[in-house]
């Protein structure tokens, strides 16, 4: 919902902060009286550059004074350097700490303002109300792949990594203390996993030998930091997994099935790279842009591209749970 006064209001303060280009204060106006509620959240101002024509000094020029209008407000994410996950998002840079833990890799590293922070931008909920402004009430999808998510993270053929963890995942729940769910697949050679995107509960299968006939049932309990049981080995065939909380925070909870193709090798490591073209200040605190963040073993992807996701000299390899392509 959009609160048209303070709208109004705030915008004319943006058009008289500075001598604008032609209709570029009136492109922002659009995205936000029109823009569905994922568009309006964590706003890549290079991205919105260049999908309207706008340079992009303009750009970052009109979501810092938009900032400072009212109309939008300035967010500093972190980002794991392994799976691109948010860690932890500030409203100011003070708040950020030197360490880190990621759930989803269940690694700790070292943050580096150069590599892994970046700056979004979202409308402000005195502009326009969404549901990402209340993270507690989105949808497990949501919050799995917008709000802890990124669309800026790829793989070294450029493609989306939250598209490719959609396609292994089986299933996705927010579950409260005493809440079950209940899933149904059929496994293949390859590795079953869960995890919670807030905490470190999670399990890991084997998937291999001969298929049986008759569904398994495997009783998981979420408890705080740990599933019960929280790994072991099947065979391929039907399997029943019986999912049930004891957290008192909710669960973020999801299950996910790369085949033989997609599964870890013993020993091997994801590296990282700084963020595509993200927001992140320099040490005079203007926005500039980043190289290619691109990631060379990880989740299931097809295809070749001319260039690969290096490793980061600031960066370090780290174990995770996540498959990667054979």
């Amino acid at each position: 919902m959009i609160d048209e006064a303070v709208l109004e209001e705030r915008l004319t303060k943006l058009e008289a902060a500075k001598n604008w280009s032609p209709r570029v204060v009136s492109r922002l106006e659009t995205l936000i009286r029109s823009g569905p509620d994922e568009a309006v959240f964590r706003i890549n101002p290079i991205r919105f550059a260049a999908e309207r024509g706008i340079a992009e000094n303009e750009a970052i020029d009109l979501f810092l004074h938009a900032t400072l209008a009212g109309v939008v407000e300035m967010d500093w994410l972190l980002y794991c350097p392994v799976c691109s996950d948010v860690v932890a998002n500030f409203r100011s840079l003070r708040a950020v700490h030197n360490q880190y833990h990621c759930h989803l890799c269940q690694a700790d590293y070292e943050a580096t303002l150069d590599d892994y922070i970046a700056v979004t931008f979202t409308v402000q909920p005195a502009v326009r109300s969404i549901r990402y402004h209340d993270p507690d009430s989105l949808a497990a999808e949501d919050y799995a792949y917008y709000y802890k998510g990124t669309t800026e993270g790829l793989t070294e053929q450029g493609v989306q990594l939250i598209d490719l963890m959609r396609s292994v995942t089986r299933g996705l729940w927010r579950l409260r203390r005493g809440e079950a769910a209940t899933l149904e697949l059929e496994v293949e050679p390859g590795a079953l996993l869960g995890f919670d995107m807030e905490s470190d509960a999670s399990f890991r299968f084997e998937v291999s030998g001969d298929r049986h006939v008759d569904a398994e049932r495997i009783p998981i309990v979420i408890r705080p930091g740990a599933c019960a049981p929280n790994g072991g080995s099947l065979t391929p065939g039907p399997v029943v997994i019986e999912l049930r909380s004891e957290n008192d925070r909710a669960a973020i909870f999801g299950v996910l099935h790369p085949q033989d193709r997609h599964s870890p090798r013993g020993g091997d490591r994801r590296h990282a790279e700084r963020p595509p073209r993200l927001f992140r200040p320099d040490r005079q605190h203007r926005l500039a842009r980043a190289e290619p963040r691109r990631r060379r073993r990880d989740l299931p992807h097809g295809g070749g591209a001319p260039s690969a996701w290096r490793r980061s000299p600031r960066s370090r390899a780290i174990p995770c749970a996540w498959p990667r392509p054979s």
